[in-house]
């Protein structure tokens, strides 16, 4: 049985966009929540939000608060809307899908990339995916 973090993330600029506490945070908690109704071997253990932080760096409250509880053995899975909610930063977001998480037997599930590290390894699609995403953060 995996017991599964959820992980949101939106930037102030996009939190301007929604409002005070946004739509587009309770649309990714919502969808990942779809995720483990269908997945009977997914339990729902924690949520971690940060609400109003960037993606160009990974010192966030509750970021690392979910690197905590996976040193701690509490959740031994992450899911999260896409790779750009994990960061934008390209060489750290890559540190942690292709070496933390794994050496760490951390399951991650990436809705929207289709991406399940139980069903395939982190692959060249996903680090295009992030390079792109670094990319976006430095044209905003």
């Amino acid at each position: 049985m995996y017991q599964a973090g959820i992980y949101c993330r939106i930037s102030i600029e996009e939190q301007n966009k929604e409002g005070e506490y946004s739509n587009s945070i309770h649309s990714q908690i919502q969808m990942a929540r779809d995720y483990i109704a269908e997945n009977k071997d997914i339990a729902e253990k924690k949520v971690y939000v940060d609400d109003g932080a960037s993606g160009s760096n990974f010192e966030r409250t509750e970021f690392r608060r979910m690197l905590a509880d996976i040193e701690l053995g509490v959740i031994n899975m992450v899911i999260f809307k896409d790779v750009s909610r994990l960061g934008r930063e390209h060489i750290d977001t890559n540190y942690y899908l292709g070496k933390y998480f794994p050496e760490k037997q951390i399951r991650i599930v990436s809705i929207l990339d289709n991406y399940d590290s139980a069903v395939g390894t982190y692959d060249e699609m996903l680090e295009i995916k992030t390079l792109l995403n670094d990319m976006y953060l430095r044209d905003t």
